[in-house]
């Protein structure tokens, strides 16, 4: 088969590229190339340690052998680096988890309210039982207050939703 460096790559040089990117932190002796399209002399270097790992004969082009096994080896990868998919806890749209509520949900909210009472000095931490205590709606009022929302104590979307995005925000 054709060295892609020696005329029109096969193989979109590129992708080549980025794959060894992403794998080179898995080579101690490689050099990740900068995905420019030009197969250089790095790329060159890099796809020959790719090729010695797996032992494949380091020529250093990209043939179909080459290809496949680097395609593979970068679709592992990615599999590995995905992010999980969201996790939904919180019930439709319209709904709301009233005081007494029993809930899965209750506990993201009671979690959520204890680690705002760990920054807060004017919150204080509720105790995660997955019902909508007394406790948990004084301190969602609470929540409620700052966030310029309703002071129900009933988690609705809105209040969930301002919640998960004080959850994401670094703790200090």
């Amino acid at each position: 088969m054709a060295s892609t460096r020696e005329m029109q790559p096969e193989f979109p040089v590129r992708n080549v590229q980025i794959a060894l990117q992403a794998l080179a932190a898995q080579y101690s002796t490689m050099v990740p190339p900068i995905p420019d399209g030009i197969y250089g002399p790095v790329t060159a270097q890099a796809i020959t340690v790719f090729q010695e790992a797996q032992g494949l004969p380091p020529t250093g082009d990209t043939d179909r052998e080459t290809w496949d096994a680097l395609h593979s080896a970068y679709f592992r990868w990615l599999h590995q680096q995905r992010v999980p998919a969201p996790l939904h806890l919180f019930p439709d749209a319209g709904a709301v988890l009233p005081a007494d509520a029993e809930d899965d949900a209750v506990y993201a909210v009671q979690l959520i309210l204890r680690r705002i009472a760990r920054q807060y000095a004017d919150f204080r931490p509720v105790t995660v039982t997955g019902q909508m205590d007394s406790d948990t709606v004084r301190e969602l009022q609470r929540f409620q207050a700052r966030a310029l929302l309703p002071e129900t104590g009933e988690a609705d979307r809105e209040t969930w939703d301002r919640l998960v995005r004080f959850y994401a925000l670094p703790e200090n």
